[in-house]
């Protein structure tokens, strides 16, 4: 045992933690990402917490000023949140904000960090995590965080030493680890541990070498012997310092994927019915979780996870996600990304940023694998610094000008502002985005895309007797602000906008955006006229919900 004098407890040992930590993970993702079977099996789980470990220790190369304890784990857990990836991913943003409140500047000003504050703040991170899931589950992470949180209780109150404690919550997390496999059916059918639990361990079990001055690059991982085939274990397991294998507060005794209901390592639909991830940030300042929480209920989204102002939910379908989303607007949104769960995600070294002033125009964005921001209202606007702050070479486009001139005003070294300014240009740029390809060779092919010229139809709203003249009822057809012609229906407006824009003959693809002024029985009728006059096209059709706008239309 090592003498508890030996450690030096500081903001260095915390920001040398976090930098291993990414290290570790960074070199582990492969192995956890190949168990992770709950609450779908997407295998990103390991990528989603080494991102979010990676966005913690950068925002603790950023603290201005002395790095002390509490600023480091405040830095660790705001980063945290802002980069977390996927439901492993946030409930670790979760669980360190949990560390991060009982260790802030007010809990630490009277003394040292001792072994009753470590124990309460494993608890609270625990207990954290516990809340943030609508429908939490016995043998994920949340059941290694409730054993290890115990475990540090125990030791506090036994009169054990930082060291002794450490070592102990250690060895309690492998153990509590192991018995994962017998705690939830669809980890004993895979044989595996859980994925999100190995990187709660992996964490963790740094934080014991770092502050024991362990050789972190030398030793082997604590998860080596359990991300692959392990013996299938039985009954509730874990048994460190009297956890009793009671599994996160309030669970009960669920073993099985059908007794997860709604899970998140945690809650999960297991049933393999999910086919995307949305995690939203919401802009409303007031913690809303618990109202939230029943509108997502509600709205039957599945792996629930919320840490305001961070929501992470599954839904079934692309309906399924515009459904969830309207339902929650009512809180604000800042900012969307999308994972396909069925094919998984195609990341690379470009990331794409959109500035997008309606739900189903960031739902259309994050369906491409942009992150979304919603810039209409001024203080959303710090959702454009948080994307552009890692230094990630990022192409912007926007769906109004507005919004263009916004990412104008942030264009710097390797930020390109691709000229769009209407959904269906913004569309088009984000359809022939490449992650994988040179940057200045992206810019260039989504500035081709975006060119497409357009055609806005709209209802007059009011007569006009001249220089032209039309009625309240007519449909004025415009491009860029200026009306090129007047029809009396949108059927007919929409294939005359389509005959004056292939004028160089047939159109190979027509692009249809609808907004507010559009009813469904005209949107029906459009779409007949449209078919009926080009049916070799092919056509294109998305909702931009903008208000007074009937139609946008676009041709190639």
């Amino acid at each position: 045992m090592v003498n508890d004098n030996s450690m030096r407890w500081g903001g260095r040992l915390a920001a040398r933690w976090a930098q291993q930590a990414v290290e570790r993970l960074r070199r582990q993702r492969g192995s956890i990402d190949s168990i992770n079977v709950f609450p779908v099996a997407d295998g990103d789980t390991g990528s989603n917490m080494y991102a979010t470990v990676k966005s913690a220790y950068r925002a603790v190369e950023a603290i201005d000023g002395p790095a002390t304890l509490p600023r480091v784990v405040e830095a660790m857990a705001a980063g945290a949140l802002r980069g977390a990836r996927g439901n492993s991913g946030l409930i670790l943003a979760v669980a360190l904000r949990g560390v991060a409140d009982e260790l802030g500047e007010a809990a630490l000003a009277e003394g040292d960090l001792t072994p009753d504050r470590f124990a309460s703040a494993i608890e609270l991170a625990a207990h954290r995590a516990q809340t943030a899931i609508a429908e939490p589950t016995h043998g994920t992470m949340l059941t290694v965080l409730h054993a290890m949180a115990e475990t540090a209780r125990t030791q506090a109150d036994e009169g054990a030493g930082l060291l002794q404690q450490i070592e102990a919550v250690r060895a309690c997390s492998i153990e509590a680890l192991r018995d994962t496999t017998g705690q939830l059916d669809v980890l004993g059918q895979a044989q595996v541990v859980d994925a999100g639990a190995s990187g709660i361990v992996e964490i963790f079990d740094l934080l014991y070498l770092t502050v024991t001055g362990g050789a972190v690059g030398e030793t082997p991982s604590p998860i080596a012997g359990l991300t692959s085939v392990v013996p299938k274990l039985t009954g509730d397991g874990v048994t460190c310092s009297g956890a009793g294998g009671a599994g996160a507060a309030g669970t009960g005794a669920a073993t099985g994927a059908g007794a997860a209901g709604a899970g998140a390592a945690g809650a999960g639909a297991a049933t393999g019915a999910d086919t995307l991830e949305l995690v939203f940030t919401l802009s409303d300042s007031k913690d809303r979780t618990r109202p939230l929480k029943r509108i997502l209920a509600k709205a039957d989204a599945r792996s629930v996870v919320i840490s305001w102002p961070m929501v992470h939910v599954h839904v079934t379908s692309e309906d399924h996600a515009l459904r969830v989303l309207r339902d929650v607007e009512q809180y604000g949104l800042a900012q969307l990304r999308t994972e396909d769960l069925v094919n998984g995600a195609n990341h690379g070294p470009l990331r794409a940023a959109a500035a997008a002033s309606t739900a189903p125009l960031m739902l259309r964005a994050a369906l491409t694998g942009a992150i979304a921001i919603r810039l209409d209202r001024g203080e959303q606007a710090g959702s454009l610094h948080d994307v552009l702050s890692d230094g990630t070479t990022t192409v912007l486009v926007a769906d109004s000008p507005e919004g263009q001139a916004s990412i104008n005003a942030a264009a710097a070294d390797g930020v390109y502002a691709i000229p769009t300014g209407s959904p269906i240009s913004m569309v088009s740029a984000l359809a022939v985005f490449d992650p994988h390809a040179d940057a200045d060779d992206v810019a260039e092919d989504m500035a081709d895309a975006a060119s497409v010229d357009i055609r806005r139809l709209c209802f007059a709203g009011q007569s006009a007797a001249g220089p032209l003249v039309y009625t309240k009822t007519d449909v004025l057809v415009l491009s860029e602000g200026r009306i090129l012609f007047i029809e009396h229906a949108p059927e007919a407006a929409i294939v005359e906008a389509i005959s004056r824009l292939a004028v160089d003959g047939d159109p190979e693809l027509i692009t249809i955006s609808y907004g507010q002024q559009a009813t469904p029985k005209m949107r029906k009728a459009m779409e007949s006229a449209v078919r009926r006059a080009y049916p070799e096209a092919e056509a294109e059709i998305f909702d931009a919900d903008l208000s007074g706008v009937c139609a946008d239309v676009g041709v190639e």
